[in-house]
C-alpha cells in the first residue's frame, strides 16, 4: 500500500510517499508523474522519508520521469530517504544518478538556486 500527498509550488512538485513503491503502486505513481508534467511541472521532488521499501518497478518511475523531465529541462530529486530506501538507491546506483538530499536546506539551496522555490511549511 501507498499513499502519497502532492504539493504543488510553481514548476516544482513535491510527491511525498508513505508505503511501498512496488509494482501495485507504482503505475498509479507514474501515471500523477505524466499528469503533472503535462501540467508544468519541471522539477519533481520524491519525498522517501515513510517509504519503507522500492521494488524495481518504483526505482522505473524515477527514471522515467527524469527522462520526461530532461525533455522539458527538469529533472528528479529523491529527498530524506530512510536508511533501508537509501541502501537501495545505493545498491542501484540510484544515488549517484539523482540528487539525494537529506535537509530542507539542501533542498532549499538546490531549488532556490534555480527556481526561486522556498519549501512551505505544513
Amino acid at each position: 500500500m501507498l499513499n502519497y500527498t502532492i504539493i504543488e509550488e510553481s514548476e516544482v512538485k513535491e510527491v511525498k510517499l508513505d508505503g511501498t513503491l512496488d509494482s501495485l503502486t507504482a503505475p498509479k505513481i507514474m501515471q500523477k508523474v505524466d499528469d503533472m508534467i503535462m501540467h508544468g511541472a519541471r522539477t519533481i521532488v520524491f519525498g522517501l522519508g515513510k517509504v519503507n521499501f522500492i521494488s524495481s518497478a518504483g526505482l522505473r518511475v524515477f527514471i522515467a520521469a527524469e527522462k520526461k523531465l530532461q525533455k522539458a529541462g527538469g529533472s528528479v530529486i529523491l529527498f530524506e530517504p530512510g536508511e533501508q530506501v537509501r541502501e537501495i538507491l545505493r545498491m542501484s546506483g540510484f544515488n549517484s544518478i539523482f540528487p539525494v538530499l537529506n535537509t530542507d536546506d539542501e533542498l532549499e539551496t538546490t531549488l532556490g538556486a534555480s527556481t526561486g522555490w522556498e519549501r512551505a511549511t505544513a
